[in-house]
C-alpha cells in the first residue's frame, strides 16, 4: 500500500499551509500542539475559494487526499475507496466544500469601538445596518405585533396616533386623510412631532 511519501512527493501542499494553529479559537489551546501535527499530516489539492467583499461571506471547496484506501482483491485487483478523478492511483480524495455568511462581519472590519456612543439610538442604527432593514420595515413590525386596534372601523395606523396622544398629550398628532396616509408619512408626522417638542423645552 502507498506509503504518505507518495503524497509528499507529488508535492501536494498540507493543510497546515492553509490553516495554522494560530487561526483555531482560543478554547482549544490545551491541543495545539497534537492539531499542529494533525494538520501537518493531512495534505489537499484543487483548492477553490471565494469571498465577498465585504468579507461577510466566504465559499471553499478542496479535495483532502491521503494514500489509496482500499483493500485487495484476488487476481491482483484493488478495490479503492474514493479513488482520485484526475489519474492519481496513488491517493484517494475527499471533496470538502465549506460556505457561510454573517452579517456581522460586514461590519467588524470598519466597526470603531471608541467612537460608538453606546445610545440606545447608536444601537438602534446599528442593528438597521446588521440586518439590513430599514426604519419603515421596524415600523411595519412593530405595526402588526404590538398595536391592537380598539375598534373594526380603526386601522393600526390611526390607532397608534390615538396611542401617542393618549401618552403624550402635548404632542397632539393627527393623521392626515389626503393622501391616504402610509408608514412612511406616519414616520415623518412622529419625527416632525419630537423635534417640536425639543424645540419648546
Amino acid at each position: 500500500m502507498p506509503t504518505s511519501s507518495a503524497i509528499s512527493n507529488r508535492f501536494y501542499p498540507q493543510l497546515s499551509d492553509l490553516i495554522t494553529v494560530d487561526d483555531l479559537p482560543d478554547f482549544l489551546d490545551f491541543a495545539k500542539d497534537e492539531l499542529d501535527s494533525l494538520l501537518s499530516s493531512i495534505h489537499y489539492k484543487d483548492l477553490q475559494h471565494s469571498k465577498s467583499a465585504r468579507g461577510d461571506s466566504a465559499f471553499y471547496s478542496l479535495d483532502i487526499i491521503s494514500p489509496n484506501i482500499g483493500v485487495n482483491l484476488p487476481f491482483g485487483l484493488r478495490l479503492v475507496l474514493n479513488p482520485d478523478t484526475t489519474g492519481d492511483t496513488s491517493i484517494s480524495s475527499f471533496p470538502i466544500s465549506v460556505q457561510y455568511k454573517w452579517e456581522l462581519l460586514a461590519f467588524l472590519g470598519s466597526f470603531e469601538l471608541q467612537n460608538f456612543s453606546f445610545t440606545p439610538d447608536a444601537f438602534y442604527q446599528l442593528g438597521l445596518k446588521i440586518f439590513r432593514v430599514s426604519d419603515d420595515q421596524v415600523f411595519a413590525n412593530v405595526l402588526t405585533h404590538f398595536v391592537n386596534t380598539s375598534s373594526p372601523d380603526i386601522n393600526n395606523l390611526e390607532q397608534l396616533i390615538i396611542d401617542i396622544n393618549t401618552f403624550y398629550p402635548s404632542a397632539d398628532l393627527t393623521l392626515p386623510t389626503t393622501p391616504a396616509p402610509t408608514i412612511a408619512s406616519v414616520i415623518a408626522l412622529s419625527n416632525t412631532s419630537i423635534d417640536n417638542l425639543k424645540k419648546s423645552r
